[in-house]
């Protein structure tokens, strides 16, 4: 569903990289 949003250009892709970044420390963090 979010690549769809990058795909469209809704999400600029260095937006989506650091939101990706950010739930990737999460669940690490978990």
């Amino acid at each position: 569903a979010k690549n769809q949003l990058v795909t469209r250009g809704i999400v600029p892709k260095a937006t989506y990289d650091g939101i990706s970044a950010q739930i990737i420390a999460k669940r690490a963090a978990k």
